[in-house]
């Protein structure tokens, strides 16, 4: 018997309990620790966890502790922070896993253990983002109201007016988030109002629709939402907007309506007109046309009828407008050599214009997608940035005209275009003014257009950046000249290069654009949230979560989480290590000179670490609930309900199996979202438009392939092979 087993009796433990003590020897830990019978298995296992990596687990190696403080402990012991402040009994897990989660961002919460967890995250929040909470926190506005308010303040909203712990913390939500989109939310700032029917008042007025149509708390959510919907549509909601229909009524209405806008009052026309059989209007025939907007008189030349006969005929035959009475009269006095004559012309419907936009800058600009896609790119003639200056007009909105509607000759209503309200715009930078169609810029600055989202972000200009300088930047970056070797760049939007960059290292949360080339020899390193452009790169390393695009690249290190492009007739890849996991497009792969160039696209190692890591977690969540299902069994087989449903062990471990349970459910769907992930990637290939040269090495999700020099071929993996498909 091993050293460790000696102290313990096994007809002591549970199966669980042996199961976490045999993975401990197999690991050759000290199970002594934690081999007795008072830790519950799911403790034993985060003593187990805590020997596996080394840590001082008499720290919390205590019956004291339930398994998920000792979780925290555990944590805050590897991420290396004091755990005094929090590792004491009495402090919940979850207040405990809100003190760690401060501290590693050097924030001492522990003189507020007393808060509720809730309310911990969101002073830790407010602190790390320098907004003053506290007061809202000493008046007792729970964690989502503080969650709310908090979110708000960062974004610097007028919210002193609305704030009141009456509302739930997502109806604040609402509110903010309709003074966020510049509407009046006094509109719905009502406590008589659930969150859900404000939503759907603030969707109305972001849509510029009549909420007062349903702005009555009598309305239950998915009313006013199928009368929004209406509305939006440009539907006449009489027919459908009264309270005694219930929502599921409403749509089926608004769904009737669509497909036929004259229900909403057809029932007026109902009336058919009475048939009239008299000799003289036998003669007299009367036809419509398929609209029913002509009516035609079509008479025997040898019978002259009189008036008053014609317009008998005419009221026998439903026609009631648009009679043109001199024709009448003409026909009647046999001045008309036609058999037949249009009689009545109906009332045509004049059509409704929809709301529009009138932009005052160059909204394509904004827009560069276009750009991503072409071919053959004048990289000097980029401009990418549109600026403005503050109190400057961006743009004004024309309400929506409305149409009329017409009348066929039978008196039937023709319905005219129904037209519609745009949402209000919205977005950081920019102001909206009082007649709430004109819009302008709150700073000097960049502008951008993404939908119904206008963004004004700030603009840093610079003639060039001489060697060893650091820049960093909250905005967007414009440089007219050079960038030295040894500079460092950093700015959290776009950034644009006019001049040369030589070995630079430059991280920007958005694109960079370069118009000349960049030459590196050392630390030369680019690092972008979206997009790198520009023409020459040689001996740089380049990072982009989105699309890598260039004319020439020798001797780079590229990584994209989107394809690697080159454009121009004389595009080329040539040496270095390109991973591109959407694919790559080329003119030209390789040299003549066979310098060695490694190509590697598809399932690269970020999925494959990705999927590793949700595999583990799977497998470490499922051990955890498997141990704590266990440990629900034995308390089922040794307590009775009434005696069990009391006990504070047994209602953890109940409350621990739904968290889990929770917990599986969340990890899969993010594995599941990867896969899809990971399947569109595989289709990536590698096409070269021109030339491929012997010399190079691709590996497709771990497939070969080594070049021999050919023309106009697709690289692609077919089962355990890579098929060349050539094209021309």
């Amino acid at each position: 018997m091993n050293s460790n087993e000696s102290n313990f009796n096994i007809n002591d433990f549970s199966k669980s309990q042996l199961e976490e003590i045999q993975k401990g020897l197999e690991q050759k830990l000290n199970v002594s620790v934690y081999a007795k019978k008072e830790f519950l298995a799911i403790q034993m296992r985060q003593i187990r966890l805590g020997l596996q990596d080394k840590l001082p687990v008499e720290k919390y190696a205590n019956p004291s502790f339930d398994w998920f403080q000792m979780e925290q402990i555990r944590m805050g012991l590897k991420d290396g922070i004091d755990i005094s402040k929090y590792a004491k009994p009495e402090i919940s897990y979850d207040r405990m896993q809100q003190i760690r989660l401060a501290l590693l961002d050097n924030i001492d919460l522990s003189a507020f253990t007393k808060l509720e967890a809730g309310i911990l995250k969101q002073l830790h929040l407010g602190i790390k983002n320098n907004v003053r909470i506290v007061p809202y926190i000493t008046q007792g506005y729970d964690d989502e109201q503080l969650e709310a308010i908090r979110e708000a303040m960062e974004k610097k909203l007028p919210i002193d007016e609305y704030v009141n712990k009456t509302f739930r913390g997502i109806a604040l939500k609402e509110i903010f988030t309709g003074l966020e989109h510049n509407v009046d939310v006094k509109e719905y700032a009502k406590l008589n109002l659930t969150w859900q029917q404000m939503r759907e008042i603030r969707l109305g007025l972001e849509h510029r629709v009549d909420v007062s149509q349903y702005n009555n708390h009598l309305y239950s959510a998915k009313q006013m939402k199928e009368i929004r919907l209406g509305l939006e549509e440009g539907l006449d909601v009489s027919y459908y907007k009264s309270p005694i229909f219930a929502a599921k009524d409403m749509y089926k209405k608004r769904l009737e309506l669509l497909d036929n806008p004259k229900l909403a009052i057809e029932t007026n026309n109902k009336n058919e007109p009475s048939k009239t059989e008299t000799q003289f209007l036998q003669k007299i025939n009367i036809s419509l046309s398929p609209d029913e907007m002509e009516a035609y008189l079509q008479i025997d030349k040898k019978y002259i009828p009189g008036r008053i006969n014609i317009i008998i005929a005419l009221t026998d035959k439903g026609i009631k407008n648009g009679i043109d009475f001199e024709m009448v009269d003409a026909v009647s006095k046999g001045e008309i050599d036609q058999s037949s004559v249009i009689i009545a012309k109906g009332t045509p419907c004049i059509d409704g214009k929809d709301g529009w936009y009138e932009f005052y800058f160059q909204t394509k600009s904004d827009n560069y997608e276009e750009l991503l896609e072409q071919d053959k790119i004048k990289f000097s003639q980029i401009e990418w940035f549109e600026t403005v200056n503050k109190d400057q007009q961006l743009a004004y909105y024309h309400k929506s005209i409305p149409g009329k509607d017409g009348t066929t000759v039978t008196g039937k209503k023709v319905y005219a275009k129904r037209c519609k309200e745009l949402p209000l715009l919205s977005g950081t930078g920019i102001k909206k003014q009082k007649d709430n169609v004109t819009y302008i810029a709150n700073q000097n600055g960049v502008i951008m257009l993404d939908g119904y989202t206008l963004k004004v972000t700030p603009l840093l200009k610079l003639k060039e950046v001489t060697a060893s300088t650091e820049i960093n930047f909250t905005g967007n970056i414009i440089i007219e000249g050079n960038v030295k070797s040894g500079a460092k760049i950093h700015a959290t939007e776009d950034v644009l290069i006019k001049g040369t960059v030589e070995s630079a290292q430059i991280n920007t949360e958005g694109n960079l654009i370069l118009q000349k080339e960049f030459i590196g020899y050392k630390d030369a390193t680019i690092r972008a949230k979206k997009n790198v452009i520009g023409p020459d790169f040689e001996l740089v390393e380049i990072y982009a979560s989105q699309k890598i695009i260039g004319n020439k690249f020798k001797n780079c290190i590229l990584y994209a989480q989107g394809q690697v492009k080159t454009v121009g007739q004389d595009g080329m890849i040539t040496g270095g290590s390109i991973c591109a996991e959407n694919g790559i497009k080329t003119v030209n792969l390789g040299t003549q000179e066979r310098i060695p160039t490694f190509i590697k696209i598809g399932k690269i190692e970020r999925f494959k670490q990705r999927e590793n890591n949700y595999n583990s977690i799977i497998r470490d969540v499922s051990q955890e609930l498997f141990t704590l299902q266990n440990a629900l069994k034995e308390f089922q087989k040794r307590f009775s309900p009434e005696l069990r449903n009391k006990m504070e062990m047994y209602l953890k471990i109940e409350n621990a199996i739904y968290t889990k349970e929770r917990e599986m459910e969340n990890i899969l769907k993010q594995k599941h979202d990867l896969l899809e992930e990971i399947n569109k990637s595989e289709t990536a290939c590698v096409e070269i438009t021109d030339i491929l040269y012997e010399g190079v090495t691709v590996e497709i999700d771990g497939t070969k392939y080594q070049s021999q020099k050919t023309k106009g071929v697709i690289l692609q993996k077919n089962g355990k092979v890579i098929d060349e498909v050539y094209v021309k």
